[in-house]
């Protein structure tokens, strides 16, 4: 991994912000534009795997392919002795994991923060994307509650790479792994079955529960724990229960419970149902009477 103040080709290296699914991210300057950037560089433990090689290169090709301001602008993919780094824009705030150490969401930041997502979503479902690792640590927000989606290392492409990205789900499950943070799972991914559109759809309406709840709605002290009571437990009960907030019990009811549909048909379409649809694909659906 790089240091501190090491110059990599034009790119000089900061400090280290964290790690992604695929490798580590670290602040960073563009000495030929005078800009500041993010720049992740695949864990050396995996940078002479081809498949993870591949992967990561695969996360690029995903979020260069979005033009929403909801997702982060990818710039470059660089190598740097065999070493490779995605060059990324610096998204200055906070996950959603910190900000929610504060409290709970209100409605109104919940609705705002969801429309974003849903409409990154949108336009990675169309391009045939599947994101599978929404979750809030992978969600930035800043002092607005402008939202920001990232990591796309476990980005799944349905288009003409949909046969190799099915092979490379089954081998992995065979092996016992599973893609994706377990608790926002949706139950076909966690049993390690084939994933569409609507795999990100239940994820979302895990985050949306989370924001407004202030806790995740199943729990447990494993992972195999938690899979069971996904798999088979009902959705949570009505916000207002446990929060006395009855329009947090409306908009989970009608948004985030269906996006939480245990069976993956029963979830709302990923795309939205009209062209003259203008918010979120999961909230186009939803108005309030």
């Amino acid at each position: 991994m790089p240091s501190t103040g090491s110059i990599i080709q034009h790119y000089e290296i900061g400090d280290r912000l964290g790690s992604g699914g695929m490798g580590e991210v670290y602040r960073g300057r563009d000495t030929r534009l005078g800009r500041p950037v993010a720049l992740k560089f695949i864990d050396p433990a995996h940078d002479r795997d081809p498949d993870r090689r591949a992967r990561f290169l695969k996360e690029a090709q995903a979020a260069a392919m979005l033009r929403l301001p909801a997702v982060a602008t990818t710039y470059d993919i660089g190598e740097d002795d065999g070493t490779l780094f995605i060059v990324m824009e610096l998204v200055e705030g906070e996950t959603l994991v910190e900000r929610l150490r504060r409290g709970p969401l209100s409605v109104r930041q919940a609705l705002g923060m969801t429309v974003q997502i849903a409409d990154a979503l949108d336009e990675a479902h169309g391009l045939g994307i599947i994101h599978r690792d929404i979750k809030a640590a992978n969600l930035v927000l800043d002092d607005h509650d402008r939202v920001k989606v990232l990591d796309f290392g476990l980005a799944k492409f349905t288009g003409p790479e949909a046969d190799r990205g099915a092979a490379e789900t089954m081998a992995q499950t065979s092996l016992g792994l599973v893609l994706g943070t377990v608790a926002y799972m949706s139950p076909e991914q966690a049993l390690g079955r084939p994933v569409d559109t609507r795999s990100d759809l239940f994820s979302l309406g895990i985050v949306v529960y989370e924001s407004l709840a202030g806790r995740l709605p199943f729990e447990g002290d494993t992972a195999t724990a938690i899979i069971d009571t996904l798999v088979h437990a009902d959705p949570p009960v009505a916000l207002s229960v446990e929060l006395r907030r009855p329009h947090a019990s409306y908009y989970w009811s009608t948004s985030a419970r269906s996006c939480r549909s245990l069976a993956s048909t029963d979830r709302w379409p990923p795309r939205r149902p009209s062209p003259g649809c203008t918010s979120g694909s999961v909230l186009c659906h939803h108005r309030r009477p």
